[in-house]
């Protein structure tokens, strides 16, 4: 968390540099900052690779990504856990080859670590007067799409559009790397990341539900 808010230094000093001191402050002035963390943290640093279950249970390690949340907010927008078992790698590391259901457990997992996360913002708010923080439910958003594929245009729900769909993740999908006809009718890009349809339904949530809750907000 603390690096994302070095690299959101670094941006706004090239942000001024582009478009000036003046123009700059008001770019910032009318912007909304939204961090969605935690996805990583849990998959690579808890699920996948644990090196972060020899130190904590699900709960300790869920108060160690809500202090870091706590001590690095101002006034941001902040983004829940998605639907971390129905992720498709996920689906592919606990052995459901034919059926590829989502992973209960770490749904579960996610949800009661959303719960705490809002009690979390909750409390920021009032130790921060003049300051917003608001929690933006990205799990809802994401499992609708999945459950209800056909209401929304999906095919897909449970495997990338990159090469099996399966495993392939960022360096893995490129240029070599055969992909599907229709990206559309995918949930997920690869085996992590959505498709850029399933950005845009949740920027019309985060557009249509959370920037109304900033007095900024603008129709646009």
């Amino acid at each position: 968390m603390s690096q994302q808010i070095e690299y959101f230094k670094v941006y706004v000093g090239r942000l001024k540099a582009i478009a000036g001191e003046h123009e700059a402050k008001q770019i910032l002035r009318d912007s909304l900052v939204i961090i969605s963390a935690g996805t990583n943290d849990f998959l690579l640093n808890f699920y996948d690779i644990s090196t972060r279950k020899l130190e904590f249970n699900i709960d300790g390690y869920q108060i160690t990504c809500r202090i870091e949340f706590r001590d690095s907010l101002r006034n941001f927008a902040v983004s829940g856990l998605p639907c971390i078992g129905c992720i498709p790698i996920q689906i592919t590391k606990s052995g459901r080859i034919k059926d590829r259901k989502c992973v209960d457990d770490e749904n579960s997992d996610a949800k009661l670590y959303n719960r705490k996360l809002t009690r979390l913002l909750l409390k920021i708010q009032a130790m921060l007067p003049g300051s917003k923080v608001v929690y933006t439910d990205i799990y809802h958003t994401l499992i609708n799409l999945i459950n209800q594929p056909q209401k929304y245009g999906f095919k897909e729900t449970n495997k990338g559009c990159c090469g099996t769909g399966l495993f392939e993740v960022t360096p893995l999908c490129n240029e070599f790397t055969s992909t599907c006809d229709d990206p559309s009718k995918y949930v997920f890009w690869d085996s992590v990341h959505p498709t850029q349809l399933v950005y845009q339904y949740i920027a019309k949530h985060i557009q249509r539900e959370v920037l109304p809750m900033f007095q900024f907000h603008r129709d646009i």
